[in-house]
């Protein structure tokens, strides 16, 4: 598979891993400060204080996972347009597998091997052609709570084909949008099935709140609701909130505070809106 990296237009860095089938990482680096990686290396629960995302469920319908060849989930991600998902940088800047797939459907957890043709009926597939990393991705600073200048952990990746029918893309909320403190964001993941960590699982969605908006770092910050949050697995999925009725992508997970339950920070997607489209356009 061909890496891409484009110009990064706003300066940066970050980092954070999903697990792998072992149990071990993509992408690990060392933790610091008092930030632990929602995708760090052991087995534990996915989404966290949440409950299962019914099949046709706009979140459903938008929210991905981020597949080995060996049916293994290890990311989540967001579709954004009917070729390309949003997804965190930390879970591809080491990627070592020939082949990346996409998984559309509430359950990843039977998948097997992703070989053409022997995909369970519970998720469709979709081959990934390219991915993009943000060229200012700095996995070094990863662990810092709030950075002095933004951590850039995103990333897009585009399909071989288009999504497949019924699903559809999730509007963003763009620049001109504002954000509220204390308003409710909902959290969404595939990450792992269950404490013991019996493989990938359900995708699950957690209503929790806003509580910082980070201009330096270009990220946001949800937290105080206890025991509701992101976990392993959940890395480079979406932080949704609603205007006028629509649901509408806002944060992309990035990293997790003191662990799982404990509220986390995800990069914030009003800020790489130009970013987006030039690496949507190759």
């Amino acid at each position: 598979m061909r890496v891409i990296k484009v110009l990064c237009l706003l300066g940066g860095l970050g980092a954070l891993p999903g697990c792998s089938a072992d149990g071990g990482t993509h992408s690990g680096h060392a933790q610091a400060g008092s930030v632990q990686r929602v995708g760090a290396g052991h087995r534990v629960q996915n989404i966290v204080g949440g409950t299962k995302v019914s099949n046709g469920d706009p979140i459903a319908l938008a929210t991905v996972a981020l597949m080995q060849p060996d049916g293994w989930s290890f990311c989540s991600g967001t579709l954004i347009d009917r070729r390309h998902v949003v997804t965190a940088a930390h879970c591809l800047a080491d990627y070592q597998e020939d082949e990346l797939y996409v998984g559309f459907g509430t359950d990843v957890g039977s998948a097997g091997n992703l070989v053409p043709g022997s995909s369970p009926t519970s998720i469709l597939l979709r081959l990934a052609s390219d991915y993009v990393i943000n060229n200012g991705f700095d996995p070094s600073t990863a662990g810092q709570m709030h950075p002095s200048h933004a951590p850039h952990d995103i990333a897009l990746l585009t399909l071989g084909e288009d999504a497949p029918t019924g699903y559809v893309p999730m509007p963003m909320l763009t620049a001109a949008d504002a954000l509220n403190i204390g308003e409710p964001l909902i959290l969404a993941g595939f990450g792992l099935s269950d404490a013991d960590g019996e493989g990938p699982g359900q995708l699950r969605q957690v209503t929790t709140t806003l509580v910082g908006v980070w201009p330096a770092a270009e990220e946001i910050e949800y937290g105080d609701t206890p025991g509701k949050s992101a976990c392993n697995g959940d890395s480079g999925g979406p932080a949704y909130v609603t205007r006028g009725g629509t649901i509408k992508l806002v944060g992309v997970t990035s990293r997790g505070i003191t662990g799982c339950g404990a509220g986390g920070i995800y990069t914030d997607v009003r800020s790489h809106q130009a970013w987006l489209e030039q690496a949507a356009q190759g």
